[in-house]
C-alpha cells in the first residue's frame, strides 16, 4: 500500500509549492490532483518522469466556475490516453492569473512518477497585426487581374 499525498479530486488537490513532486499512480489510486497558482497569463509545461508503467497522463484544468468539476472547456491540456512511457505536455496557455489544477491519471497497473511543472509569463506581442497592414498596389493589381480573367471563363 502507497502512502498518498495528492488529493484525489479539484476539492482536495494537494497545492504544489514546489516545481517537482513525487507521487504514485494505480489501481488504488487512479487519480493525483495538484493545485498551482499563475501570477499572471503565460505557458505551462508539465513533465512526468519516471513512470514504470504506460499510461501515466497529466492534465492542466481551470474550474473557471468553482464547481470542483471538471467541466467543458476547463481541460487546457492533457496527454491521458497517450501510450508513451515518460510524457511532456508543453505550452498549455494560461489565459489569466489564478488556480489551476494539474491532474494525473494512472491506469490498473500502478507507476510512481515525478510531476515538473513550470509556469512562464508571457510575452507580450510587439509586431504590427495582419489587420492593420495595407497591401502593396501591386497586389491589388494582380488580384484585379486574376477577378477579372474569372469573370470572363
Amino acid at each position: 500500500m502507497s502512502l498518498d499525498s495528492a488529493g484525489n479530486s479539484i476539492a482536495t488537490a494537494r497545492a504544489l509549492n514546489t516545481p517537482t513532486v513525487t507521487e504514485f499512480v494505480g489501481l488504488i489510486d487512479l487519480d493525483d490532483f495538484f493545485s498551482f497558482t499563475a501570477p499572471g497569463p503565460g505557458e505551462v509545461t508539465a513533465r512526468i518522469t519516471g513512470a514504470t508503467s504506460l499510461g501515466v497522463g497529466v492534465e492542466i484544468i481551470r474550474d473557471a466556475n468553482s464547481n470542483g468539476l471538471i467541466d467543458a472547456g476547463e481541460s487546457l491540456g492533457s496527454t491521458i490516453g497517450t501510450t508513451v512511457l515518460n510524457d511532456t505536455l508543453i505550452g498549455v496557455v494560461i489565459p489569466t492569473a489564478g488556480t489551476y489544477f494539474a491532474h494525473v491519471v494512472g491506469k490498473t497497473t500502478g507507476s510512481n512518477y515525478t510531476l515538473s511543472l513550470s509556469v512562464d509569463g508571457q510575452t507580450p506581442f510587439s509586431g504590427t497585426p495582419l489587420s492593420s497592414i495595407q497591401p502593396s498596389p501591386l497586389a491589388s493589381q494582380f488580384r484585379r487581374r486574376i477577378l477579372t480573367k474569372a469573370v470572363k471563363v
